[in-house]
């Protein structure tokens, strides 16, 4: 399983990926992505089953970026932690 994190602050994004132990609930790889652009970077050549992604974010938000991976029919499951 694969995991991507994408939320602006640098901060964040490593405290997700090194906060959860990651292969104790099956997950082989985690990537990081810092805006939307990434995320479609990532997301279009990935098989990404988890996406963990900020709401409020400079240029494209994600809502959007979700909105975007419906269109593209991508079949991940998305998380919108929020404070």
């Amino acid at each position: 399983m694969t995991v991507l994190v994408v939320d602006d602050q640098t901060n964040v994004v490593s405290g997700i990926i090194s906060g959860v132990h990651w292969s104790d609930i099956g997950v082989s790889k985690v990537l990081p992505a810092y805006n939307a652009f990434e995320a479609k970077q990532v997301l279009s050549t990935e098989k990404i089953d988890i996406m963990l992604c900020d709401i409020e974010m400079p240029v494209e938000n994600g809502l959007s970026l979700l909105a975007w991976c419906r269109k593209q029919e991508m079949d991940v499951e998305t998380i919108f932690p929020t404070a």
